[in-house]
């Protein structure tokens, strides 16, 4: 048993008894493995894919007037160039404001928000990332710029929006000229009184325009399920993730990391499952 070129595939061990042969993949191309028993000689062709290293949307805000329409794939950012990957899934959390089709066209329908997301899966793992479009009437007066880290705005569990407003996070609040508003994920506006969950957008707007001046992304850690509070339903969604090694973006670390040293790991899901009991 030989492989045709061990700079792509190595020969590790085999039984020609049992039929198993174990196999490394060094890098990426094509070979044969070849079998040779007495006058015997059977081969198998074996590909080597490059896997994703990095799989992104280019900005995390994407802007659009009613009636854009195009591809979200050109806004991708995947490497290497040639990385393999299983089919693309793309989705729109608010369809009634911008949709998505299984090949990643979009159309803006009305004004409002909505969630981007995008997945695929290579040999190893699953990708995905996010965006958040914001279609507008007209979008000539809309300030938005890409999201950086600094625009998560971290939030203690059981915070009314009111609260949030008085606590003087938002100094600009006393100029007549703005408003701070709270939205759902699904871009719903929600009302003062509303507890702050994960992943509900704070959006500092001109009442005169509309137009939007800062955006941050709520993290309330513990909340993967985005009201606000910490219950074991959290918790088994945090270990979950663990177990699975799903990829997570910079909010989802937030929000399950419970030590904050950058890493989602098992302990992390039993200190907020013990949380959520004593509560």
């Amino acid at each position: 048993v030989y492989s045709e070129d061990e700079s792509i595939v190595r020969i590790m061990s085999y039984g020609i008894g049992s039929g198993g042969i174990m196999i490394s993949a060094e890098n990426a191309g094509e070979t044969n493995i070849v079998v040779e028993i007495d006058d015997l000689k059977f081969s198998v062709k074996v590909i080597v894919n490059e896997a994703i290293t990095k799989f992104a949307i280019d900005n995390k805000a994407q802007n659009y007037s009613i009636g854009d329409t195009g591809n979200i794939f050109s806004k991708m950012i995947i490497e290497p160039a040639n990385a393999y990957y299983e089919k693309m899934t793309y989705t729109s959390s608010n369809e009634d404001v911008l949709t998505i089709d299984e090949n990643g066209n979009y159309k803006a329908l009305k004004d409002g928000i909505s969630y981007i997301n995008i997945s695929a899966t290579d040999t190893y793992r699953n990708w995905s990332d996010w965006a958040i479009a914001y279609v507008k009437g007209n979008s000539s007066n809309i300030v938005i710029t890409n999201l950086p880290v600094t625009s998560i705005m971290s939030i203690q569990r059981n915070t009314t929006f009111n609260s949030l407003l008085t606590d003087n996070n938002f100094p600009i609040l006393g100029l007549n000229e703005y408003s701070i508003k709270l939205y759902s994920q699904d871009g719903i506006e929600l009302n003062d009184s509303s507890v702050v969950g994960s992943k509900n957008l704070i959006q500092v707007e001109k009442n005169d325009d509309n137009s939007i001046l800062a955006t941050y992304i709520a993290a309330v850690k513990g909340d993967v399920s985005g009201d606000g509070q910490v219950k074991v339903y959290d918790s088994f969604q945090i270990l979950k993730g663990t177990v699975s090694n799903i990829e997570l973006d910079e909010v989802d670390t937030i929000i399950r990391d419970y030590n904050d040293d950058g890493n989602v790991k098992i302990y992390d899901a039993f200190e907020f499952l013990n949380d959520a009991i004593s509560q």
